[in-house]
Parts: C-alpha cells; sequence; structure tokens
C-alpha cells in the first residue's frame, strides 16, 4: 500500500460514533500521516536489501558481513621488461619504451609483491552476490551437507567440498564454470569459505 491508503486504512478503523465526524477523520489522517512519515522506515529497508542495493548501500552492508568493495589479486598490474634484443614487447616495440608508447600510461616497475598489491574494485552484482554467499555460509551449522547445499545454491555443480577424511578439506572448482561475475575468485580471495577449526583447507581448480 503506498502513504495515502496507509491513512485511509486506519482512518477507516475509527469506530462508528466518529467516523462520520470530519474533525476526528482528520486527527487520526494528521496522527498516522506524522507515524508513518511518508514509510520512510520502509523506503531505508528496502534501500538496504542486499539483493536490490547498489553502491553505497552495498558497501555499508558489505562491512557488516566483513567484505570490502577492492579485492587484491584478481587483477594484477602491467610491468616494464628488459627483453632480449630479438623479443617484442607487446606494445610491438623493441627493447626499452618510452613513457607516451603506453596508452594509457598505466605500466609500472615490476616488484614481487605488486601482483597482490593491485585493487580490482567488485562490481554491485559481484559485491551482492558475495554478501548473500557470506550470509549464508555464516549461518553454517557445521555439516558437510549443509556447506555442499550452500555451495550448490550459489555455484551450482561447478563447486564441491570434499572431505579427505584426515582433517584436511578441499574446495574444487571447475575451471569450465561461465559465472560472469567471477564469484569463486572473489570469494576466496576474501576469504570467506569456511576453516574449520583444526581442519587444513585447500583450494583447487580442476
Amino acid at each position: 500500500m503506498d502513504t495515502s491508503d496507509l491513512i485511509n486504512y486506519y482512518a477507516g478503523l475509527l469506530i462508528v460514533q466518529y467516523a462520520s465526524l470530519p474533525n476526528a477523520l482528520a486527527t487520526v489522517q494528521a496522527y498516522i500521516s506524522a507515524l508513518i512519515q511518508n514509510q520512510i522506515i520502509q523506503q531505508v529497508q528496502d534501500g538496504f536489501d542486499v539483493k536490490t542495493a547498489i553502491g553505497a548501500q552495498l558497501d555499508i552492508l558489505g562491512t557488516y558481513r566483513g567484505i570490502t568493495r577492492n579485492a587484491y589479486g584478481l587483477a594484477p598490474g602491467s610491468y616494464w621488461s628488459l627483453p632480449s634484443y630479438s623479443d617484442t614487447l607487446p606494445g610491438g616495440f623493441f627493447g626499452w619504451a618510452s613513457y607516451a608508447d603506453a596508452n594509457p600510461p598505466l605500466i609500472n616497475w615490476l616488484q614481487y609483491n605488486d601482483t597482490n598489491s593491485v585493487p580490482y574494485a567488485m562490481t554491485d552484482p559481484q559485491m551482492s552476490l558475495l554478501i548473500q554467499l557470506k550470509a549464508k555460509l555464516d549461518s553454517w551449522d557445521g555439516t558437510l551437507g549443509s556447506l555442499d547445499s550452500i555451495l550448490y545454491s550459489f555455484f551450482t555443480t561447478y563447486v564441491t567440498v570434499i572431505d579427505q577424511e584426515n582433517m584436511t578439506i578441499i574446495y574444487q572448482h571447475q575451471n569450465i564454470d561461465p559465472d560472469p561475475n567471477q564469484l569463486w575468485t572473489v570469494a576466496v580471495l576474501q576469504n570467506v569459505f569456511p576453516h574449520p577449526a583444526g581442519v587444513g583447507v585447500t583450494f583447487v581448480g580442476v
């Protein structure tokens, strides 16, 4: 119901003695209008529905689940190189290149930690799915069957968990997974999958 429907609904609950009195009706309508405040409470609630939230709304919801917008390790940077005389760089030039040869000039010197230090800003669909996945995993009851069910609801048959019965488990992802939101990758990078105490966990692609 919209705001006017709600006001009329509650005004219509007046007892018979007052229902026909204009001032009584107007008083109730005024009170109800103030109480529901154009349904702002419901609008705030709807605005933070993880399935429809966008932008900053998702960022806030992510903080409740320990999810951040930036993922590291998903988008390694590009680097200068020192090729041999006969090698051709991706830009089509030999040897060292000038700053203007890279367009846009986003190439930097290679450092060992650079592949994990380049932030990748997740899209809203990625954030939404990751928050939903983390919420489900946060309510996991600790059984393998329940974990299988949660994984299936997000990855269908592309992700399975294998109990090796030696205090280790394997999360196995099929590389043919067509998921455009890279949910598996960002979920691993954000460390959302359960790591039971005392159990070794391995992530593999097959």
